[in-house]
Formats: C-alpha cells, structure tokens, sequence
C-alpha cells in the first residue's frame, strides 16, 4: 500500500521459520517475491534496492566482509542497511565460550558432534565500524548499553552464566558512495538460483514490478 516493493532471499526454506513460512498467510504466494540465494552472492543488479534488512543472519556467515560489501553492491547510495537480531560481543573469549557451550548442547540433543564452521556464530562490537566502513557503508550503532550499565550487567552474568553474554543492538548503516575497500561477488547467475515461489521460474525476477525488474536486467 505504501508503494514499496520487497523481495526476500535465504537458504532455508523451512514451512515454519523459513522462505515458505509466508504462504500461510498470503493470499497468493506471488506477493512476495523469494530466491533461495547466500547472503554473499545476491541475485540483484547493483543499486536496486532503497533498503536492506539481514535479521537474525548476519552472525551465521564466516565472511561478515563479504557479505556486507555484497549489501552494498545492491543498495543505492545513500541507501539503508538494518541489521537486527545478531549476537554482539565485547570480548572474544565471551562468544567463543558461548559457541561452545551451544555445541555441547547440540551433541548432547542429537548425539553427535556439529562441526564449529557448521554452526552460527557472533560479531564483536570493536571490529563492527571497521567492518562496515571497509565495505562501504557508515554504521551507527543504537542499544549498546552505557558504561555503568554494562559493567553491572557483566558482574551479575558472570555470577549467573560464567560469562557475559551476548548484547543485541540495533546495527543501522548508511550506504556510502566512494569506492568500497571490499570486493563483492559478482550477481549470482538465475538459472543457478532455486525458485521458492512456483516451479521452474525465478521468484524475484517473475514478481517484481516492471519498473524494478527493467533495473535487474
């Protein structure tokens, strides 16, 4: 209603939490154009989209680089990108006890062993701007508790957990329009891409508007 197109790409695509969770509630599933597509290799002309939200993903790729530069491959300048939902810790030593304790759940639930490149991981809020400004965008981050806070929030997790746990700001980055430090993928081909909306088409370029999809080409 507001004249906004959106497309939606992950790698699952489970029935409850995944890219064909939306057909229970759409009235056609063409409404929401899907591509079964990595965060690192995206299926879309450079510049296309306004905004680019990552929720609950950027943390289970192992190259946070390449996937932002790949982000701001398609987002105009000037253009948002809205990450939400990731782990973010101070100390690296506090992610990685946290990975591994997730392992030794993992083992104990299924009874074997998940590799760690298997698993999702964490982002650390001193290599966050870094990241960012080397793929081209400036990043502002909202929610990260002051100091006094966050110091009393690390004796009582410590107490509790062993350690201090994971923070969960909100990551907004505004696309910059200088050269990027980081080199991102080429668009990933369509025929290689898996169509999630109806057989043997590809969602995204069948679905979106004319206007847009004129861009993709």
């Amino acid at each position: 209603d507001a004249g906004h197109h959106v497309v939606a790409t992950d790698v699952n695509l489970d029935e409850a939490d995944g890219l064909l969770a939306p057909n229970h509630f759409l009235t056609s599933p063409t409404l929401l154009p899907r591509a079964e597509a990595e965060m690192e290799v995206l299926p879309f002309a450079p510049g296309l989209f306004d905004l680019v939200v990552v929720a609950g993903a950027l943390h289970h790729t192992p190259r946070v680089g390449r996937a932002l530069a790949e982000m701001r491959r398609v987002a105009r300048p000037g253009g948002l990108l809205l990450v939400v939902d990731s782990p973010v810790y101070r100390r690296r030593a506090d992610g990685d006890a946290m990975v591994a304790q997730r392992a030794e759940h993992l083992e104990h639930k299924y009874g074997v062993a998940v590799p760690r490149d298997s698993q999702s991981g964490y982002l650390l809020v001193g290599e966050l701007a870094g990241a960012f400004v080397a793929a081209g965008w400036s990043l502002e981050v909202h929610g990260w508790p002051q100091p006094a806070v966050e110091w009393t929030r690390d004796l009582l997790e410590i107490a509790k957990h062993g350690r201090r746990t994971a923070r969960f700001p909100v990551l907004i980055a505004a696309a910059r329009s200088e050269a990027l430090g980081v080199k991102s993928a080429p668009p990933a081909d369509p025929a290689t891409l898996r169509d999630v909306t109806r057989d043997g088409e590809l969602a995204w370029r069948d679905h979106v508007p004319p206007a847009v999809r004129a861009r993709a080409h």
